[in-house]
């Protein structure tokens, strides 16, 4: 599971050079407090169902790749 805060996710949507279209994808975001509410819903459920965690926050991609292939023993 790839994992960030409601609050990352929905910035980097914002801000994005393309974030028109991104938000266009994703009708949802408009209305900030029901994908606040769903997003916590199904971030308990993808937690429980996860055998991997990644902090995308404060790794950077590089870092990311790193600990998915430790955990993969890659």
């Amino acid at each position: 599971m790839l994992d960030a805060s409601f609050e990352w996710i929905h910035n980097r949507l914002k801000t994005a050079s393309n974030s028109k279209s991104k938000l266009a994808k994703r009708p949802l975001f408009s209305q900030v407090k029901e994908a606040k509410k769903l997003y916590a819903e199904r971030e308990k459920a993808y937690r429980k169902l996860a055998d991997v965690v990644v902090d995308v926050e404060n790794l950077s991609l590089d870092e990311q790749i790193d600990f998915i292939a430790r955990k993969c023993k890659v």
